[in-house]
């Protein structure tokens, strides 16, 4: 990449590593935890959810790549995550509670 971009410009510029490195967050180890929190969330919401991949930075590949099994999950949207005017419907939080209330006292 280096080679080629310089070949291609005379803007000079250098190289720096990234200031982070983070594995993916693969589902293979999570996948049973994952389960378990999807079958909480569909016995609470109206109208069924689905897995999905984070497309995002997150620290639970870390805990994963480590052997903790972790997933993604909280009320809001990544869109208002981690903004300057970060912000989440009272609705969202009650609802997230709720999940986390079910999730943690069900043996199932």
């Amino acid at each position: 990449m280096e080679q080629f971009l310089r070949s291609e410009t005379s803007v000079d510029f250098t190289f720096l590593p990234p200031w982070i490195d983070s594995p993916s967050l693969a589902d293979d180890l999570n996948q049973d935890l994952a389960d378990k929190l999807l079958n909480t969330i569909n016995s609470i919401v109206a109208q069924p959810r689905a897995k999905q991949g984070a497309w995002y930075g997150t620290d639970a590949s870390t805990f994963a790549a480590a052997g903790v099994p972790a997933v993604v999950f909280g009320p809001g949207s990544i869109a208002q995550a981690h903004t300057a005017d970060e912000w989440i419907e009272i609705d969202q939080l009650r609802l997230a509670s709720e999940i986390y209330y079910q999730f943690c006292t069900n043996p199932n």
